[in-house]
């Protein structure tokens, strides 16, 4: 990589009792790539991520635009715009899928604007719907 995006290498996170939870990750992720983490649950996706957001000590490096950001506490991490959010488990089932991704791209928003109805779809809505395949089913619940 020329420097730009995010690049892991030999990324290893190993908790108390010797349990390791990622070995040897190496990962090239460039700007405006997406890539998903797919795997059964405890295969080390969300420490993965953790370890690449600061969240929990690993060992590896951890480079963003060029520069070693591993070891570097999380606020200085998010700094740099690197960050994480909680899965939410579930969709609200009475929402059309549009709604459903409107709410999560909205995530920044006030709770008096989102419930607000809009003329306008954010284009990250509809981004989103192309990308993921889902733009047939925008109006299905």
């Amino acid at each position: 990589m020329s420097g730009e995006g995010l690049t892991v290498r030999d990324l290893r996170v190993t908790f108390d009792g010797g349990v390791t939870a990622v070995d040897g990750v190496d990962l090239d992720i460039h700007p405006g790539d997406l890539r998903f983490l797919i795997g059964p649950n405890g295969a080390g996706k969300t420490t993965l991520v953790d370890a690449v957001t600061g969240l929990v000590r690993a060992s590896g490096s951890i480079r963003f635009g060029g520069e070693e950001i591993s070891g570097e506490p999380v606020h200085r991490i998010a700094r740099r715009g690197i960050g994480r959010t909680f899965q939410t488990a579930t969709v609200f089932e009475q929402l059309t899928v549009e709604q459903n991704l409107d709410i999560a791209a909205g995530a920044g928003r006030s709770a008096l604007t989102l419930l607000r109805r809009r003329r306008h779809l954010p284009d990250s809505v509809g981004k989103a719907l192309e990308i993921t395949g889902l733009a047939g089913l925008r109006h299905r619940p």
